[in-house]
């Protein structure tokens, strides 16, 4: 039933002429989603604050882009969580309540646990580029709560794109198997799965599993800031 409202939602919003009905909302929630970004490998860049982390990221100011709009018409902003990495398997992460602002470094598992903290009960939107792609892949099998919907942008598997690997780099992760993908795809209230062909030595491929395989006419270290992604994650967040 989620996969069907969340179809009914996403054509509404295609057919409108409206500029704002990607964002749109067919009627109001008591409580926003918890939204979740995680950043590619190298992301965790300086932000204008001076500190490295995720405000140094690239996507970041559509992503505070998205969750200003999830605050519009709503008592208080919806939490949420950004991550990068730094050639590691460390997450950098920040969260709306950080102590003064101040990002977090964990592994994997316990990035997962602080997501199913902040969620408590809320619905999640999970999204990820790259190696974050990987990530909010992993994280569909992982997390506690309940993934009202998943994106994964030119996913890259960390384990297996390398210098040393090469044929791992330009394929849908290989290290996540059949059943995992189905998995992935259950345990999701919609599955978006961008990718894209144009680095040639670095790209991801469609997912079966996935409701939607977009490709798009973008570079890897692009797609993440395409606008076509950020539409669609603002109609996917509009409709949870």
């Amino acid at each position: 039933m989620m996969r069907a409202a969340l179809v009914g939602v996403l054509l509404v919003t295609a057919c409108s002429n409206d500029p704002q009905s990607s964002f749109s909302r067919t009627k109001a929630l008591p409580e926003p989603p918890l939204l979740v970004y995680m950043g590619g490998n190298t992301s965790c860049q300086r932000g204008s604050d001076g500190i490295t982390g995720p405000r140094g990221m690239t996507s970041w100011p559509q992503f505070q882009a998205l969750v200003a709009k999830e605050t519009e018409g709503r008592d208080e902003a919806p939490a949420w969580i950004a991550s990068c990495h730094r050639n590691n398997d460390v997450v950098h992460f920040l969260a709306s309540d950080a102590p003064n602002g101040m990002p977090t470094s964990t592994d994997f598992d316990g990035f997962f646990a602080k997501i199913d903290v902040l969620a408590a009960g809320h619905k999640v939107l999970v999204a990820g580029h790259s190696y974050g792609g990987w990530l909010a892949l992993r994280a569909g099998m992982s997390l506690q709560s309940e993934i009202g919907a998943l994106v994964s942008i030119d996913p890259i598997s960390r384990p297996n794109c390398s210098l040393w690997t090469p044929n791992g780099c330009v394929v849908f992760p290989s290290d996540i198997d059949g059943i995992e993908r189905q998995s992935i795809a259950d345990r999701s209230g919609y599955w978006v799965n961008y990718f894209q062909r144009q680095t040639s030595y670095l790209h991801s491929l469609p997912a079966q599993e996935a409701d939607e395989n977009p490709e798009l006419p973008a570079s890897h270290t692009s797609i993440d800031t395409d606008p076509a992604v950020w539409t669609r994650l603002g109609e996917l967040a509009a409709a949870l």
